[in-house]
């Protein structure tokens, strides 16, 4: 299920990362409500960073 709705996005147009950290979430206000606008993740098999700014962000996390 979880491939099935990560490849759907990536023909919509979307960027998917797989054995991400997140180490930075932005943020803005808007109308005294905070909101999410991107994060600052680093691959965790390569060492790139990369910096995103979406309209919708899904995140599943697994504590090891």
């Amino acid at each position: 299920m979880c491939i099935a709705i990560a490849l759907t996005a990536v023909r919509l147009g979307a960027n998917v990362a797989n054995h991400a950290e997140v180490l930075e979430l932005n943020k803005y206000t808007s109308d005294g409500k905070l909101v999410l606008c991107g994060a600052k993740a680093k691959d965790r098999l390569t060492g790139v960073f990369c910096f995103n700014t979406e309209m919708c962000t899904v995140s599943y996390g697994h504590k090891s």
